[in-house]
């Protein structure tokens, strides 16, 4: 039987050293990243409990956001904030905003859902418009990424 980690709990800097290692062993391991096809195998050595839904939410971030692979480097950043969601956020946020005009889209706000509410149950039920509604808090009409960040936080801290 595994005995997941208290995701609540930060990983210490032997521990994402030890990650970046296994990583670094992985068959599929070349030039310097991870792949989506990775996901589980670099879940399970994280000891992070996930069921097949929200690994699959990680493997479709991972391939529309990063092409399929994530640089060691970043993903090890990544591990270092998940104990907290919204020391992940503006990063993941600004990662999810794809044609990079510094706002987010109904489509960029369904994907940043679809991660982020697997990774936290918190955010899993809010739609667009209230999004839009709470977020945009200088009143433009759009919500912008930091905006969004500050909306993700409010439901994360």
């Amino acid at each position: 039987m595994v005995e997941y980690r208290d995701m609540s709990i930060p990983y210490t800097e032997e521990e994402l050293q030890a990650l970046r290692e296994l990583i670094c062993s992985l068959p599929t391991y070349k030039d310097g990243n991870v792949y989506a096809d990775d996901i589980p195998a670099v879940v399970k050595a994280m000891r992070y409990e996930r069921t097949p839904e929200q690994i699959q939410a990680y493997d479709k971030y991972w391939r529309e956001s990063f092409g399929g692979s994530m640089a060691v480097d970043s993903f090890i950043d990544y591990a270092r904030g998940v104990h907290k969601t919204h020391l992940i956020a503006r990063e993941f946020v600004r990662d999810m905003d794809k044609d990079k005009n510094g706002f987010i889209s109904a489509n960029e706000f369904a994907c940043i859902l679809q991660c982020l509410g697997s990774h936290d149950p918190k955010l899993k039920d809010k739609t667009f418009e209230d999004f839009v509604k709470e977020a945009d808090t200088n009143r433009d009409g759009v919500v912008d990424i930091e905006e969004c960040v500050k909306w993700i936080e409010k439901y994360t801290t």
